[in-house]
């Protein structure tokens, strides 16, 4: 009886868990927990199952428990459908289906990579040690690999494209994800302009910068 009571408890617990922190943010963002909204800000915890949104001129940076970090571009849409850092069953899965996203990938896609899943409109993505970044338009998908290696598939089609650093793909709904190409200065100057404020992706400007230079 007490085993099963003990269970009871370290369930609730686990269910009610916090899984990460905002640890930083810029301008208007809110936070849909069940039917309840409410602002965000720096500090703040957030659960399984939370969804956020950002405003004009806003930006949210999250890190998670297994230290993933999540951060969040202006007019942007962010669900946290499921996460479990454990050492018995770790699983991630978060979904992207407005604005621009970049993921960089803790501990978690280290020890059980095929555990850690994101979704956008038209898409699945399967990471393997990641950086990510992504732009979730009106029709297009277009999904850019920084770090590591990227598994991208069509949610209608199957279809699947596989690439390394410092390559994209793009995708519309009932189609293949294109074949990758090298990310070039127009991809990058169109994910800043959607951000209004071009210091948020300056770090990976200078990562593509450099894998360009290792590339040869």
């Amino acid at each position: 009886m007490r085993a099963i009571l003990f269970g009871m408890i370290f369930c609730v617990t686990t269910m009610f868990a916090s899984v990460g922190v905002v640890v930083s943010k810029d301008g208007y963002i809110e936070i849909i927990r069940n039917t309840r909204y409410m602002l965000a800000e720096k500090g703040d915890e957030v659960f399984e199952n939370d969804k956020i949104s950002t405003y004009k001129k806003s930006r949210i940076k999250i890190k998670f428990s297994d230290n993933t970090i999540v951060t969040i571009g202006a007019n942007s849409n962010f669900e946290i459908k499921d996460y479990v850092d454990s050492l018995s069953e770790p699983k991630v899965k978060f979904s992207f289906m407005k604005g621009v996203f970049k993921v960089v990938t803790g501990k978690i896609a280290k020890i059980a990579r095929e555990k850690f899943n994101l979704e956008t409109k038209n898409a699945t993505i399967g990471i393997r040690g990641t950086t990510i970044v992504g732009k979730i338009g009106t029709y297009e998908d277009k999904i850019s690999c920084l770090y590591g290696k990227i598994k991208v598939t069509s949610r209608d089609t199957g279809d699947s494209e596989i690439f390394g650093a410092g390559k994209i793909t793009s995708i519309v709904q009932g189609k293949a994800p294109t074949q990758a190409r090298e990310i070039t200065d127009e991809d990058r100057e169109e994910v800043i302009e959607l951000e209004e404020e071009r210091d948020f992706f300056s770090s990976v400007l200078e990562f593509l910068k450099s894998s360009a230079l290792h590339a040869y």
